[in-house]
């Protein structure tokens, strides 16, 4: 089984029959479950996997973020300090 395939096809069923009620979707997802042989065990594994990744992608990012966050603090407290110090000196 395809996992991308499988979400791929789930997404173009439910497009396809968005406004024509639970019964029209429920019957497309079935047909495309059946396609490929995939169980609604299949999606809620993909779902979780997805969620996974999603989480572990913003907490890198959140990380990266830190990193960049905390080096602008430490530039701005240099500057601020030679700031400070040429500005002793002159007096």
């Amino acid at each position: 089984m395809d996992d991308r395939a499988l979400l791929r096809d789930l997404q173009a069923a439910l497009q396809s029959t968005e406004g024509q009620g639970a019964e029209a979707q429920a019957g497309a997802i079935s047909a495309v479950l059946a396609q490929h042989g995939a169980t609604v065990a299949d999606i809620y594994r993909l779902r979780g996997r997805a969620t996974t990744r999603r989480r572990n992608e913003l907490s890198s990012l959140r990380l990266h973020l830190d990193g960049l966050i905390a080096q602008r603090e430490v530039a701005t407290a240099t500057a601020e300090a030679v700031d400070r110090f040429l500005r002793q000196g002159s007096e």
